[in-house]
């Protein structure tokens, strides 16, 4: 071989031999290929049942935040029991009946002290009618309430007008906007045992067999 071939040979080796190594430093190209790994995975989604737990928590948080409706002053008795709470509206539920007001003080029939309440009559009925619905009230239970406990401390009955029931005898009507009283008698002796043993709830019912205690 000829010593102008052999330095032909070496000058081409040393030009070709820097590009070679270039080549091999470049990254490898990935652009024809799939990775098992997406490189922006999907955000994790709420299962149902986490769902559903969520949306009750909000429903509880909703529920203690919203107001308490409070209580109308006819819900409660007067002084001197004003610390005592009653379902007296309940006689509105017939739609007959608007519980107007109520105040300690005397009653139309007799002259004794008692806890008065006025009622309007909302839509027209029969004063026998009338009774009905308001027998369904007269019997009155106090308690003491402990941790959802309640604890009877007195019994006592409900009144309402004698014209009502006189007026039942020839089958009267009571019209709109007609008002009549209903009340409980309490001696002084049953309002300081009340006050004492912590009374705070009386219940309006229909008229047990066994009589109330006197």
């Amino acid at each position: 071989m000829s010593i102008r071939l052999i330095w032909s040979t070496m000058l081409l080796l040393a030009v070709a031999l820097p590009a070679l190594a270039a080549e091999a430093d470049k990254p490898a190209d990935t652009s024809g290929t799939v990775s098992s790994e997406s490189p922006n995975p999907p955000a994790p989604t709420r299962n149902d049942k986490g769902g559903k737990s969520d949306a009750k928590a909000d429903a509880k948080s909703a529920a203690k935040a919203a107001p308490k409706v409070p209580k109308r002053d006819v819900e409660k008795f007067p002084a001197p029991l004003e610390f005592i709470s009653s379902n007296i509206t309940k006689l509105e539920k017939s739609g007959y009946f608007h519980v107007e007001r109520v105040e300690f003080g005397r009653n139309e029939d007799f002259d004794d002290e008692a806890f008065v309440w006025t009622i309007k009559v909302e839509r027209p009925l029969t004063c026998r009618m009338a009774m009905d619905l308001l027998n369904q009230c007269r019997d009155v239970r106090f308690y003491d309430t402990i941790r959802g406990n309640r604890f009877e401390l007195l019994a006592a009955l409900m009144y309402y007008s004698s014209r009502l029931s006189d007026r039942a005898v020839s089958n009267e009507m009571l019209g709109r906007d007609e008002v009549l009283q209903l009340w409980v008698t309490l001696s002084l002796e049953d309002r300081r045992m009340l006050k004492s043993q912590g009374a705070d709830l009386a219940e309006f019912g229909r008229m047990e067999k066994r009589p109330p205690r006197k």
